[in-house]
């Protein structure tokens, strides 16, 4: 009799140790995926604001090549910022180059944002005029 409660004692044992060790790989795996899923989420994130900062110049480039008149509409997801002197576009914690310092806002060739949403992006006289719409 006494044989038998052993046993039972020792599967009990046997089976909270499987148990335990079950439950510690599965609290393994699940930090390593949630340490890869905010990793994912911020490359997502990057991707996102280089791809606008892409655009902008695309656009920019497009409409110098164009010509005089040319017109284009974008849509970007992010605030971005325009130096026009130093031909650079920074949107979040991305940046870009264009190739031409005949770009402006509304107004003059200083530093400028435009906001997430369309932009309108033109050729006026071979001088680039980037405004929100």
């Amino acid at each position: 009799m006494n044989k038998k409660k052993n046993k039972k004692a020792q599967s009990a044992i046997e089976a909270t140790v499987a148990f335990g060790i079950i439950f510690f790989i599965f609290i393994v795996v699940y930090l390593i995926y949630t340490e890869k899923n905010q990793d994912l989420l911020s490359a997502h994130k990057i991707i996102d604001e280089r791809e606008d900062c892409l655009k902008i110049t695309n656009g920019i480039s497009s409409i110098f090549t164009l010509g005089t008149g040319a017109e284009i509409t974008i849509r970007i997801s992010q605030e971005a910022e325009i130096f026009p002197n130093e031909q650079r576009i920074e949107t979040g914690r991305s940046s870009c180059t264009f190739p031409t310092r005949l770009v402006s806002g509304e107004i003059s060739n200083e530093p400028f944002t435009v906001s997430s949403g369309q932009l309108k992006i033109r050729n006026e006289n071979n001088l680039v005029i980037i405004n929100n719409v």
